[in-house]
């Protein structure tokens, strides 16, 4: 379904470049440099590269959830 809707933002838009990207999606929880590197997993993506997007992508999200959860006051644990 998000793959889905990635390619349907791609036909439509074109792939932004990754400064555009990084920019649109840093926010309080999602750091610059985070954002820099879901920009870039957006690109391989859109670019049919599915295996590096996902290895640039999960990291991030996991980061994400755990950033958000901490913010709600959920107690995150690293594993050792």
């Amino acid at each position: 379904m998000l793959a889905d809707a990635l390619d349907r933002i791609r036909d439509r838009y074109g792939i932004p470049d990754e400064a555009t990207l990084a920019a649109g999606l840093t926010t309080e929880l999602i750091t610059e440099p985070v954002a820099r590197g879901i920009a870039r997993g957006l690109i391989r993506h859109h670019s049919g590269d599915f295996d590096a997007a996902a290895h640039l992508l999960v990291p991030r999200a996991e980061r994400g959830i755990r950033a958000l959860a901490r913010a709600i006051g959920i107690a995150v644990t690293t594993p050792p």
